[in-house]
């Protein structure tokens, strides 16, 4: 049994050391590189990497942009014979030194003001002088390259379109100012009285009306009942029972004051709703008063 065990063994040591020599004979292969008509290739230049963009047209830049990455990938395909020449080259040689017994480091002393010599491992100079092999270094670059110019590009056209946005909406603003100070004139003539703004001339018209007063705060409290029925409470204020459905109008809103329940929806669902109260005015003082809550600010 002990003889079998040995004999396994010994067999297993002879493939070992076979496919050492071969391994051997690989590497002795490769060394013996055929250098006569070998030569270092050189690199055509990438044209993405040196370019400039003009960002004004983002559309016209990103098809200069494309048209570059195109080129510049064709370029990558052709320069691949060169760098996997040169890195064949390279390869060879420095099989070849190992095996003619050049050291591939070397060993100098460190510069240092340490009280004791410390020496240290740098390549041998023939190693450096490998390294002057040229190789395409900017290949793996080109994608990045690329990726940058598209994401330049997008965000300039995220400034020019805020940029017209902030244009657009700075003409719709003095478009809107015109308009209101046009209103507010032609309300001027109206109602015989010089309005200076938009709340002037919207009290002026509730004023005018106990149906439009109530019933413009009673909407302004279903938009916004922060501070509790407080517009409603302001409408009532100026409301005064004269007959008519008056009374029922009065009852109901003041009791839903009273048992305010913290929901300004209550005025345009109740039974003498906001908009059912407008209906009790005068339409041609509603219509003003429509118009003019368009420029009202906060509303």
């Amino acid at each position: 049994m002990d003889v079998d065990y040995d004999v396994k063994r010994a067999h297993e040591y002879i493939d070992a050391l076979a496919a050492k020599v071969k391994a051997a004979e690989e590497k002795s292969k490769r060394a013996s590189f055929d250098f006569i008509g070998a030569k270092i290739m050189g690199f055509e230049a990438y044209k993405m990497p040196s370019e400039s963009f003009s960002m004004n047209d983002p559309d016209a830049a990103q098809k200069r942009a494309d048209e570059l990455y195109e080129h510049d990938k064709a370029v990558r395909e052709r320069n691949k014979v060169a760098a996997d020449n040169n890195c064949e080259i390279k390869e060879a040689l420095i099989l070849l030194m190992k095996n003619i017994g050049f050291a591939e480091t070397v060993r100098q002393r460190r510069k240092s003001r340490a009280r004791y010599v410390q020496y240290e491992s740098v390549n041998a100079q023939w190693k450096d002088y490998l390294d002057l092999i040229p190789f395409d270094v900017t290949a793996n670059r080109i994608d990045e390259i690329y990726k940058e110019w598209c994401r330049r590009i997008a965000d300039r056209r995220k400034e020019i379109a805020a940029q017209h946005e902030a244009t657009k909406k700075k003409l719709e603003a003095s478009e809107r100012e015109r308009s209101k100070l046009k209103l507010l004139a032609s309300m001027s003539i109206k109602y015989g009285q010089d309005f200076d703004d938009v709340y002037g001339a919207v009290q002026h018209i509730l004023s005018k009306d106990k149906y439009l007063h109530l019933a413009y705060y009673m909407q302004k409290n279903r938009g916004d009942w922060t501070e509790g029925c407080s517009y409603a409470e302001t409408g009532l204020e100026g409301f005064t029972v004269e007959g008519g459905p008056d009374g029922e109008i009065y009852k109901e809103i003041s009791e839903l004051c009273s048992d305010w329940d913290g929901d300004g929806r209550v005025f345009r669902d109740c039974t003498w709703s906001y908009d059912k109260i407008f209906g009790l005015a005068d339409q041609g003082k509603l219509k003003d008063l429509t118009a003019l809550m368009e420029y009202e600010s906060n509303y």
